[in-house]
């Protein structure tokens, strides 16, 4: 004969049933994975064939303010010879924010315009870097922050525009 099971061994007080309920609840609810704010390599690599496709062709109503940032880092590599290493993933995506923001605000969605900026700026760049190593002189660069943030570039841009027209 098989021996009793004592009658207290599967009574449980509400305490803890309530307990486990709340532990089942817990582990059985799906996990949600946040997604991290930031542009992968995969998609990097997509935005810099993007970004020299758009400047050979010379038309970027297609291009997304993530491929005037891999636009940025082209030429920042071709100018100076380095990447930019400062763009990680995350910083990629908040300097695509930035360029999407400066984009509205001061180019009203003119992708084509807003791609005349960066092609003067990095032309303007080109000669000054030049000289800078035919000189032995010592310069900054152009950071992201620099390029996507409406400020001194954009006034020397609107500025040089002004001029030409006169």
């Amino acid at each position: 004969m098989a021996p009793r099971v004592p009658d207290n061994l599967f009574t449980f007080s509400e305490e803890e049933v309530e307990t486990a309920k709340r532990s089942l609840e817990t582990f059985a609810r799906p996990r949600v994975r946040v997604k991290k704010n930031t542009i992968g390599q995969s998609v990097w690599q997509k935005a810099c064939a993007n970004a020299i496709r758009f400047m050979a062709e010379g038309d970027w109503k297609e291009a997304w303010p993530r491929d005037f940032v891999a636009a940025y880092a082209v030429l920042h590599k071709d100018i100076y010879g380095i990447d930019p290493i400062e763009l990680t993933p995350e910083i990629r995506m908040r300097a695509a924010a930035q360029a999407a923001n400066l984009l509205t605000k001061e180019f009203h969605d003119d992708k084509n315009l807003f791609a005349d900026f960066l092609r003067w700026t990095w032309t303007r760049e080109e000669a000054r870097e030049k000289w800078r190593r035919e000189n032995g002189r010592p310069g900054g660069r152009i950071g992201w922050n620099t390029q996507f943030i409406a400020g001194g570039i954009l006034s020397d841009w609107r500025l040089d525009h002004v001029r030409r027209r006169k």
